[in-house]
This record gives structure tokens, C-alpha cells and sequence, in this order.
């Protein structure tokens, strides 16, 4: 997971985070679609900003997850249960959901963003 500072502070952070499998929603449709949400930036600001600790204040974030190095076996958990609060109870969701033959991951890593960013 990559944390990169919006605004006024300079300072970047990055989380590392070991994992075995990518959670992806079927809502999406398609694994394609799962992973370009999965790696989507998110702003934090206001009462979400973030704690610079270099700056040691608030400051507005752009939150982004990707992809560091690409192991030899990447598992991706497709998230078929969702919950109905509604309800109280765990539902089975039967939706289509995609994936091709095979599948370009460079996209969606820390060089593929940065290769994206630059285009951009």
C-alpha cells in the first residue's frame, strides 16, 4: 500500500504489506474492472487527512494501493458474500463475473502506476 501527500507537505510514505491473495468484489464484472478499482486513488482530506509525522500535521492524501513486486503465484479471493443490513444476514451474490485467459498485472503495479502517471 502506497501513501503519496497531496498540498503543502512534500513527504511520501509507504506501507509494505506482504499478501497472499487480492480481495476483489464480483460486483465489478470482470477482473479488470476489480483490479482498476482495487488500485484506484482515493483523496483523504478534511476530517480524514492524514497525520504528516515529519510535519507533525494534518494534511491531505492521496491514498493509493498497488502492486510492489509481482510473486510467481498471485491468488485473487473473488468476494461472492456481501452483507444485507437490511436483513442481518450474509447473501451469496450470483453475479457474472469475468477473467481472461491471461492477464497483463504490470498495470497495476508501483511502475505500471507511475508509467500511467506520467501519461497522463
Amino acid at each position: 500500500q502506497r501513501f503519496g501527500k497531496a498540498g503543502q507537505c512534500p513527504h511520501m510514505r509507504e506501507r509494505p504489506e506482504p499478501f497472499l491473495h487480492v480481495p476483489l468484489p464480483v460486483q465489478h464484472g470482470s477482473l479488470q474492472a476489480a483490479l482498476e478499482t482495487h488500485v484506484k486513488r482515493e483523496l483523504l482530506k478534511g476530517d480524514n487527512a492524514v497525520n504528516c509525522d515529519e510535519c507533525g500535521q494534518k494534511v491531505d492524501t492521496i491514498l493509493s494501493t498497488c502492486i510492489k513486486t509481482l510473486p510467481s503465484l498471485l491468488v485473487f479471493q473473488i468476494k461472492r458474500f456481501d452483507f444485507d443490513y437490511d436483513r442481518l444476514v450474509s447473501v451469496k451474490l450470483n453475479s457474472r463475473f469475468e477473467f481472461p485467459q491471461q492477464i497483463d498485472l504490470e498495470p497495476f503495479t508501483v511502475s505500471g502506476m507511475a508509467r500511467r502517471d506520467q501519461i497522463a
